[in-house]
């Protein structure tokens, strides 16, 4: 039986990293993202150029979990340094989406789905960004540092235009 298994994290120049009591922060030039593991049996220690994330007495979901926590601190080091851009298009067959991108109220609006009057009203996630494709007509750009609220706010929009309770080999929209 193994008794510990330890992963290291590297941490490139420009960003700063702090941990204590299982919550990670990590500081780089595009701002700063907190992350709570108090739900992983991990031990974090900060060293001066690596986080090493330790499990001790494992069996396979808890190595499965040692290499999870270590790659969400890997996720958040890029997000700080180069950040997370999705890209997102509205296909349609027959009906165009009309998508409004509203800041002030922090949404984007989708009218017009399958000619349907109703509007879909999406909230960003805190920390994201929604811009217009400058190279599509139809197209949205995500940003921001935090992969998982901006990979949300990306589910959130595709999965509002699921069509339902129709032959989707017919209603391709979306």
């Amino acid at each position: 039986e193994i008794m510990d298994s330890s992963l290291t994290v590297k941490i490139p120049e420009g960003v700063r990293v702090e941990c204590g009591r299982r919550v990670v922060r990590v500081a780089g030039p595009r701002g700063q993202i907190v992350k709570s593991f108090k739900h992983a049996n991990v031990e974090l220690k900060s060293k001066a150029d690596a986080i090493v994330v330790t499990t001790w007495f494992n069996n396979n979901a808890q190595l499965a979990l040692l290499r999870t926590v270590a790659s969400h601190i890997q996720n958040m080091i890029t997000g700080v340094t180069k950040g997370y851009r999705y890209k997102l298009r509205c296909a349609a067959a027959h009906f165009n989406i009309v998508s409004t991108i509203n800041e002030k109220e922090r949404t984007v609006e989708l009218r017009h789905f399958l000619g349907e009057k109703m509007v879909r009203v999406v909230k960003l996630q805190d920390g994201v960004t929604a811009t217009r494709d400058p190279n599509s007509k139809d197209g949205i750009v995500l940003e921001g540092n935090d992969i998982a609220a901006v990979s949300q706010t990306a589910a959130s929009i595709q999965q509002c235009t699921r069509v339902r309770n129709k032959d989707l080999r017919k209603f391709l929209d979306g």
